[in-house]
């Protein structure tokens, strides 16, 4: 797909122009975007080893600062 959209980056017309300014630079925004779920479900088996049975009143803020240190 980033072969693709490379050239459809390079396009320019006559004049050396570039072709599609606006479309390449939102393709660029696009793609840095993760399309995998991997980090999310790291965060949940993270959230599961913190937030036990035993420990299921545990605070958002308290998780929350855990989670970072986990990280």
């Amino acid at each position: 797909m980033e072969d693709y959209w490379y050239g459809v980056d390079k396009l320019t017309d006559s004049e050396g122009v570039s072709r599609f300014p606006v479309l390449s630079k939102l393709i660029q925004g696009l793609l840095v975007i993760p399309y995998g779920n991997a980090d999310v479900e790291q965060l949940f088996s993270h959230i599961n080893q913190i937030k036990t049975k035993k420990r299921n009143l545990i605070h958002d803020d308290t998780l929350n600062v855990l989670l970072h240190i986990v990280r």
